[in-house]
């Protein structure tokens, strides 16, 4: 019997006369291919959903490469990298829409689908990502946190820009518009990104609210600078808003919220919330709650300034005044006699009758 796939049917080479005279006819390959590969509805569920959005993330990075190389053969003349950039952009796209798209039950924007969140949080994820680790590896060298900020953005410049120059090449244009295009573009993602990862890492209030806050205004900035890309790039490449302006930002904006939040939640880890009020400046050092011991604003421990220890004034250090002062000079001579006759062995009485 032959294979049968839904309106399919595979037959043996030596039977495809036979068929054909039944009034079978060949199958387009893309249409035998995306029915042979696309998983039916009732196999696809959450796992399934964030697997596509993994792979169609990779994709998009390979896509971006080959878009930023057709603009380039633009310049250059260079037909066998334009020839080279337009089949892997194709092969990506295909492979994308064929495989590792939502999957088809899914609308385009449905925030009650527990699915679509998935297969846009796992194409997101590694994207942003990988700006912030560029950041936390620049920064584990010492370089300065603006600067790991901006190197980190460049992620985002290369892939906003390619998207720019897709959409450039698609509607015609040629010559130096795409890579100009690509260029502003992905500038303007340098600027958002960078706006986001100062915002997303910084310490939040205290207490449950203030932390709650702090997590949600990082998740909005995050939301925000993407969505607003949308309309920046509408303005860069066709110099107008374009339809549905609203609902790609949702698209784009909302797994980003989440992964905004989810980011200052992972930098936030490790690190030890302040304990102790600021330092008062007017005295030079504040205690640290380190049992006691001073610190100055710096951080650096010293030792407390010792207090010389006071004795209390004895009989002996004061000079008394008066009769009472010749009293005690008779008593102190009479002790101090008794004290030197008791040395010689003579008897106290004795002297003293001398």
């Amino acid at each position: 019997m032959p294979e049968q796939s839904s309106n399919i049917v595979q037959v043996p080479l030596h039977q495809l006369n036979e068929y054909l005279q039944k009034g079978y006819r060949p199958a387009p390959l893309q249409q035998y291919e995306m029915e042979n590969t696309m998983p039916r509805e009732e196999e696809m569920g959450l796992a399934g959903s964030v697997g596509r959005g993994l792979v169609a993330s990779g994709l998009d990075v390979v896509g971006a490469g080959a878009n930023w190389s057709r603009a380039a053969a633009q310049i250059t003349k260079l037909q066998p990298l334009e020839n080279i950039g337009f089949s892997v952009d194709k092969y990506v796209d295909d492979l994308i829409a064929r495989k590792f798209s939502l999957p088809p039950d899914v609308k385009d924007l449905d925030p009650t689908d527990s699915r679509w969140w998935g297969y846009h949080l796992a194409r997101t994820a590694p994207q942003i990502g990988m700006q912030y680790g560029i950041m936390a590896g620049l920064a584990a060298f010492g370089v300065p946190a603006p600067i790991g900020r901006a190197l980190g953005s460049g992620f985002g410049f290369f892939m906003e820009g390619a998207g720019a120059i897709e959409e450039s090449l698609a509607k015609g244009d040629r010559g130096w518009a795409p890579i100009t295009k690509g260029l502003g573009m992905g500038s303007a993602a340098i600027l958002t990104n960078y706006i986001s990862m100062g915002n997303v890492g910084k310490v939040g209030g205290s207490g449950i609210f203030g932390k709650l806050l702090r997590l949600s205004i990082s998740g909005g900035w995050e939301m925000g600078t993407e969505a607003i890309e949308e309309p920046i790039n509408d303005l860069i490449v066709y110099g107008r808003l374009q339809p549905n302006l609203l609902k790609r930002m949702a698209i784009v904006g909302l797994p980003s919220g989440v992964l905004g939040s989810g980011t200052h939640v992972i930098s936030r880890l490790g690190q030890a919330e302040p304990t102790t009020k600021p330092p008062d400046e007017s005295e030079g050092f504040t205690a640290t709650g380190t049992g006691g011991v001073p610190v100055y604003s710096t951080g650096e421990p010293i030792v407390p300034p010792s207090t010389p220890t006071v004795m209390e004034p004895t009989d002996l250090d004061v000079e008394p005044e008066g009769e009472t002062a010749n009293f005690r000079r008779h008593q102190q001579t009479a002790r101090h006699v008794r004290s030197l006759l008791r040395c010689r062995q003579f008897p106290a009485t004795e002297a003293l009758g001398r």
